[in-house]
Order: C-alpha cells, then structure tokens, then sequence
C-alpha cells in the first residue's frame, strides 16, 4: 500500500485478519499509546533483510500456538556469549 497511513495499514490489517511485520515503531504508538485496534504486530528491529525473515519464520513456526489477536512481537538481534540470535518480546492485551 505505497503511500498508505500507518493508520489505514492497521486497519487493512485488522479488517483482513492479516498479521502486520514491520520495522516502523510507529505501529507500537498506535496501539499502545492510541489504543487503535489490532490483530497481531511483529515489529523488526536491528537485523539485515535475511536476518529479518529468518527470525520471522523462526518465530512462527515456533510460537504460531501463542500468537492470537492483540499480540504485538518484537524481534530483536541480541548478542550472547554464542554469537548472535534472534530475541522475541510477547506483548498481549
């Protein structure tokens, strides 16, 4: 939706029933602080574009059970000890 508000993008979303996967923080001010409505925001932070699709499958496949309606998800690159991994942040109203 090239040109698209933030606000419509949520909306198509909610009104499709479509998980939204952005890198925008945006999205999380519109839920959070607007109260706008949802279905499921995983939101991207600090990866490259493989990383990103990588950590997003990964995390579907592992927590499809746990995602339902109003869950935002934050994906962040977190260093360890081990090298580097993908860290999720569950959030549900």
């Amino acid at each position: 939706m090239p040109g698209a508000t933030d606000e419509a993008v949520l909306a198509l979303s909610v009104t499709e029933q479509r998980i939204l996967i952005t890198r925008d923080k945006d999205f999380g001010e519109l839920v959070f602080q607007r109260g706008l409505p949802y279905m499921c925001v995983i939101r991207v932070v600090g990866m490259h574009r493989d990383e990103e699709v990588s950590a997003v499958v990964s995390l579907l496949e592992r927590h499809a059970e746990d995602i339902r309606d109003q869950t935002f998800i934050t994906v962040l690159r977190e260093t360890t000890t081990t090298g580097q991994r993908a860290r999720f942040r569950l959030r549900q109203q």
